[in-house]
């Protein structure tokens, strides 16, 4: 996995715990701030996943796009 990816997963993994441990306190102003942090986080986590897909991620799409063009795509 490309370090990009592996820090945004961090950088969101952490932000998700300030969340709740702020989530479970009586300050509203506290929890704001983490839940905007938290959305920053997982935007930035999404854009890594993008940027940098695994390989089976990568193969996964592969084989959608083959099934596709088969005719045997599956409606969502």
């Amino acid at each position: 996995m490309h370090a990009e990816r592996i820090n945004a997963s961090r950088k969101y993994q952490a932000a998700l715990r300030v969340s709740r441990v702020a989530g479970m306190g009586s300050d509203i102003a506290a929890w704001e701030v983490a839940e905007a942090a938290l959305v920053a986080a997982r935007n930035a986590l999404v854009a890594a996943e993008i940027k940098w897909p695994t390989k089976a991620e990568s193969n996964r799409e592969r084989r959608e796009i083959d099934r596709g063009n088969r005719g045997m795509r599956i409606n969502k």
